[in-house]
C-alpha cells in the first residue's frame, strides 16, 4: 500500500479517536448569598481560545477541547477567580460558588479624561457683542435707517480654531438679519456680517479653568436696503424713489482674554470635554472712516461710525484630541 496513503489513514484514525474523548462540562455558577452573576466567563485554559458564559440562571457548558490545556479557568471582575486543574477526571455537573474580591474597586465613570495631545481642534458658538453708534449719518441716511444700524451690536459667530502647545489660532464668521414691519411704506432691511482671525497663548489649562490672552482682527460688514414694501409699484415711481442699498465695512482690533469652564464628557464619545465661558477686551478702529460701497460702487465718504472700545461675548466649545 502506498506510504502517503497509510499516513494519512493514521491521521485520520487519531483524529476519531481524539474526537471520541472529546466532552462537554456542565455547571452553575452561584455567590455565598445564591445569587447568580452575569459577567462570568469560562475558559479553558489561560489563551482564553475556548471560552463561553453562564445564562441568566447562572448554568454554562463547555466543549472541552482535548488539543487545549486540562486546566478551566472561571472569571469575573469582581469576583475572585477560580481554577480547576485535570478537568479530563472531574465530575460533572459542577456546582461552583464564587466569592466576593475584597480587592476589587470600582471603576470611576465619574470623568474620563483622555491622554492630552499636543494638538487640539476647537469648535465653537459665539455670541459676539460691541456697541456701534450711527448717529453721525442720520442727516443722510435719515433716523428710520440709523435707527436699524443701531441694531448691529451683536452676531451669532461659529469658529473653528486648534490649539498646539498652547498656542492658540482660530478663524471665526457671524451673522445677523434684522427687518423693519413698523414703517408704512418702506421694508428696511440689515445683514451684519462678521469675520474674525483670532491668536493667543494658553497661560492657564487646569483640570477646569481655561484662560487665553487673545489679540484679533476682525471685519464687521453691514448692508442696510431700502424697497417699496408694496409688491407692485410703476417704474416711474421706481425710478424716481430709486431703492437704497449701502455697505458698511469696518475693520478692528481687539485685545482682550477668554476665560472658558470645563465639562468633561462622561462617556467615550469623539470630544474629551466642552468649554463655557466669556471673552472681552479692548477694541479699536483700524480704519477711522468707514469704507462704504453700493452695489457697484465706491462712496466717498467723510462721516465716522462711533463705537465704544469695548468688545464681549459669550462662547461654548467643544474640545477634541
Amino acid at each position: 500500500m502506498n506510504k502517503n496513503i497509510i499516513i494519512v489513514l493514521i491521521i485520520i484514525l487519531f483524529k476519531l479517536n481524539a474526537f471520541s474523548q472529546t466532552h462537554i462540562i456542565t455547571g452553575k455558577i452561584k455567590n455565598p448569598d445564591y445569587y447568580t452573576f452575569d459577567n462570568v466567563t469560562i475558559c479553558q485554559g489561560n489563551k482564553s481560545i475556548n471560552c463561553n458564559y453562564i445564562d441568566k440562571y447562572g448554568v454554562f457548558h463547555i466543549v472541552i477541547d482535548p488539543w487545549l490545556e486540562k486546566t478551566l479557568i472561571i472569571k469575573c471582575p469582581e469576583l475572585k477567580t477560580i481554577i480547576i486543574n485535570s478537568i479530563d477526571t472531574i465530575v460533572y455537573p459542577l456546582n461552583i460558588i464564587m466569592e466576593k474580591d475584597p480587592y476589587y474597586k470600582e471603576p470611576d465613570q465619574t470623568i474620563r479624561i483622555r491622554e492630552k495631545n499636543d494638538f487640539i481642534f476647537i469648535m465653537s458658538i459665539q455670541t459676539d457683542i460691541i456697541f456701534n453708534d450711527f448717529s453721525a449719518f442720520k442727516t443722510s441716511l435719515g433716523s428710520h435707517n440709523t435707527d436699524m444700524l443701531e441694531k448691529t451690536g451683536a452676531t451669532i459667530n461659529w469658529e473653528l480654531a486648534g490649539s498646539y502647545k498652547n498656542y492658540f489660532a482660530g478663524f471665526n464668521i457671524g451673522i445677523l438679519y434684522n427687518t423693519n414691519s413698523k414703517d408704512d411704506s418702506l421694508n428696511i432691511c440689515l445683514n451684519s456680517t462678521h469675520y474674525g482671525l483670532q491668536f493667543g497663548y494658553c497661560l492657564i489649562d487646569s483640570k477646569r479653568i481655561w484662560f487665553t490672552p487673545e489679540f484679533a482682527l476682525k471685519w464687521y460688514k453691514y448692508r442696510l436696503t431700502n424697497s417699496n414694501n408694496e409688491n407692485q409699484i410703476p417704474l416711474n415711481q421706481y425710478l424716481t424713489d430709486r431703492d437704497l442699498d449701502i455697505r458698511f465695512n469696518q475693520l478692528t482690533g481687539f485685545m482682550g482674554f477668554k476665560l472658558g469652564y470645563k465639562f468633561y464628557n462622561k462617556s467615550d464619545f469623539v470630544y474629551n470635554y466642552w468649554t463655557a465661558g466669556i471673552y472681552g477686551g479692548y477694541i479699536f478702529k483700524i480704519n477711522d472712516y468707514p469704507w462704504l460701497y453700493s452695489r457697484d460702487n465706491r462712496l466717498i465718504n467723510n462721516i465716522k461710525i462711533g463705537m465704544e472700545n469695548y468688545n464681549v461675548g459669550l462662547f461654548f466649545s467643544l474640545n477634541i484630541f
